[in-house]
Order: structure tokens, then C-alpha cells, then sequence
């Protein structure tokens, strides 16, 4: 089984100015406050036989029900002092989603996303749920990501809010690093796909890792670069119908 790959952090902000990036909605936090799902509630199986779900789960501490408006056939109610997991049909959309948190109940909600394959707790992930007014980073990092096995799935997976019309176009490169030095060797430029969930409009995309770069020992740095802030992370699992998976969120500089 792979060596599960530690992680934390979680979206980044985007109160920036209006030529620069205004803030990209006009949202009172006292009365609304964003926070991004980055794979909305839903099963699947993939080309290898895997079984797929992800659920939102969470607690809420406070002491009276929470409703939550977001763009999918059924929202949440979160009951007053439980804990609370939810999860798509098969086949449900996995584009991510924006859910408005009142904003005088942010403090009582713990949220996150548990991606699990097939049945097995071992082969579980959680990815943290958070404010989308948090992501202001225009460059992120992953370190360590490349592997000298062929038999594993390596998929980057970055998000962007985005408050124009224009396209949000984001650079992938690839380092090598061997004693002591770091080079590029591979470098493309990737248009995000769209989609407007909750009044709000989210680009993203899911890269693979490529094919023609050559795998070995050596630790590889991967960074991703765009004129407006982005966030992501990468899963790693096993080309098998019970795969071992991992998770990496970007690098603190």
C-alpha cells in the first residue's frame, strides 16, 4: 500500500481589488459566507473497477438546526448537536459546489469531505471544506509528487474563483531536483473548465500526470502559476479496484 502522503490547507483568498480582482461578490459575512466544496457529494466507478464516494461530513455544535443553501437536488439540514454525512447518487455530478454558511453559525459547523474507495476505511481521504475568500495564492507547490512506479495514478486537481468573463488559464511545471539542483523539465499552460455553482463561478480542471516524463527515484517539484488565485491538490492512488490512496495539498512557502 502506498505511504499515505500528509496534508492540510485548503482554499485562499480573493479580496483583491477590482482591476486586480475586486472582491468577486458582493457577500455581507454577517449574512452569507462562501465555502468551497471542491468534489460535490457523489459515487462513481472507475475504468479499473474502484467504487468511488465522497460525502460531505461535518458537526454541528450549535443548538438548533442549520440549513444550507447550495446547488444540489438535496442541501444538508444539519441538525442541532450531531454529526452529519452526505453523499451523491451514482453517476451525481462531481463538478465542486459553493455553500452559503449563514454567517452567524460559521463558528458552530466543522466541514469537511471524505473521499473513500471501495469499503475499506484504509483507503480513505479527508479534504478540509474551507471559506473561499481564503485563497489568495496566484502560485502553488507540491513537493515529492512524481514516484518511480508506473502502477499509480497521480491526479493534480486545481480550483479558481473567478469574477469576470475572462478565461482563467493556469501554467503546470514539473521539477526534477538531484543533488542539491532544481530544473524544469516539462512546462504547459491549461485552460480551467467553468461551472457556476450558488451565484458564484468556480474554474477548475484535473491534469494527469504526464506520460512522456520519465519516473524516477528523484524528488520532483510540481508548481502551478496563474494571474489570479488559485488553490488545489493531488490524489495518488493504485490502478487497481481497491486502491491504496493518497493525498498532498499545496507546500507552505
Amino acid at each position: 500500500m502506498k505511504r499515505l502522503v500528509p496534508i492540510l490547507v485548503m482554499l485562499l483568498a480573493l479580496s483583491l481589488s477590482t482591476s486586480a480582482g475586486a472582491a468577486p461578490y458582493n457577500v455581507d459575512p454577517y449574512t452569507s459566507v462562501p465555502y468551497l466544496v471542491p468534489i460535490a457529494p457523489s459515487q462513481a466507478i472507475d475504468g479499473y473497477g474502484a467504487r468511488w464516494s465522497v460525502a460531505l461530513i461535518g458537526y454541528n455544535a450549535a443548538t438548533s438546526d442549520i440549513n444550507i443553501p447550495c446547488d444540489q437536488p438535496s442541501c444538508p439540514r444539519l441538525r442541532a448537536g450531531e454529526a452529519f454525512s452526505a453523499t451523491g447518487a451514482l453517476g451525481a455530478s462531481a463538478d465542486p459546489i459553493v455553500l452559503r454558511i449563514p454567517g452567524d453559525r460559521v463558528a458552530d459547523l466543522a466541514l469537511e469531505e471524505q473521499v473513500t474507495a471501495a469499503d475499506s476505511p484504509s483507503r480513505t481521504l479527508r479534504i478540509p471544506v474551507v471559506r473561499l475568500d481564503s485563497i489568495t495564492e496566484r502560485s502553488i507547490t507540491f513537493l515529492d509528487i512524481d514516484s518511480n512506479q508506473r502502477d499509480a495514478r497521480t491526479s493534480f486537481r486545481i480550483y479558481s474563483p473567478i469574477w469576470s468573463d475572462d478565461a482563467r488559464v493556469v501554467t503546470m511545471t514539473i521539477y526534477r531536483e538531484y543533488e542539491g539542483r532544481s530544473a524544469p523539465i516539462w512546462s504547459q499552460q491549461f485552460t480551467l473548465k467553468t461551472v457556476a455553482t450558488n451565484g458564484i463561478r468556480i474554474g477548475y480542471a484535473a491534469l494527469s500526470f504526464p506520460d512522456n516524463i520519465e519516473r524516477t527515484a528523484f524528488p520532483t517539484r510540481v508548481t502551478f502559476e496563474s494571474d489570479a488565485p488559485i488553490w488545489g491538490f493531488v490524489t495518488t492512488s493504485e490502478r487497481s479496484h481497491e486502491p491504496a490512496v493518497s493525498l498532498a495539498l499545496p507546500a507552505r512557502n
